[in-house]
């Protein structure tokens, strides 16, 4: 099943990239601990391809390879993101010199009913997650037919030109009637796991982020 997304085609604003210098072009894992310039990008891991269309639209595509271990029904719905009009609004900053700017992508939004987005994804949950949101919808829902709403975000912010920072990836399921959560997947969470093994010393901090940037011409 597929949902039907209220935001429709894909579509980055060129106020985005234009005033903030964002190249397109793709983007791979730079390890480092804080987006330090001199940093090499690692070819082999790369996260997402911008390619430029015309003056307002861009394309964005995710890379499969970022999201090993996931479920089949979150890697396809991931991909499945890489169609779709996108908008960006600028968002507090995390305070911290190294960023430009943070950014709010907003990569998918509709409603639907609650047993339209059980069924998409609850495969995405683990067996307890599973349970707590099945009791949130439970106590926050009448009947499965009740609309909710399915967003799903990707938080950023720019470095310089030739870099981003990563930090949030999730789709959240709230009761439209409410605006209450009930229940969150964490997409991010499959990343850092295919950046470092876990008893890697950089692992820890890719908890909370990860540095792409583009790589150098030769």
């Amino acid at each position: 099943m597929k949902l039907k997304p209220l935001t429709i085609g894909l579509l980055l604003s060129s106020t985005f990239f234009n005033a903030h210098a964002i190249t397109p072009d793709t983007y791979y894992y730079q390890p480092s601990l804080g987006c330090d310039a001199g940093g090499v990008a690692d070819p082999n891991k790369p996260l997402l391809a911008l390619t430029k269309h015309s003056e307002q639209s861009f394309a964005l595509e995710f890379k499969e390879d970022l999201f090993k271990g996931a479920s089949e029904a979150e890697i396809d719905y991931i991909l499945s993101l890489s169609s779709g009009r996108y908008e960006t609004s600028e968002v507090e900053g995390r305070g911290k010199d190294i960023y430009d700017k943070d950014y709010k992508v907003n990569l998918y939004k509709s409603n639907v009913s609650a047993k339209e987005a059980i069924n998409l994804f609850f495969p995405m949950l683990t067996v307890s997650e599973r349970l707590d949101a099945a009791t949130n919808l439970r106590k926050k829902l009448e009947k499965q037919s009740d609309i909710v709403t399915v967003t799903t975000h990707l938080n950023m912010a720019t470095i310089d030109p030739d870099q981003i920072f990563i930090y949030s990836f999730y789709t959240e399921v709230q009761a439209l009637s409410s605006d209450s959560t009930l229940f969150v997947i964490n997409h991010y969470s499959n990343i850092p796991k295919n950046l470092h093994k876990r008893g890697h010393r950089l692992f820890p901090f890719t908890l909370k982020g990860a540095c792409f940037k583009r790589q150098e011409q030769s």
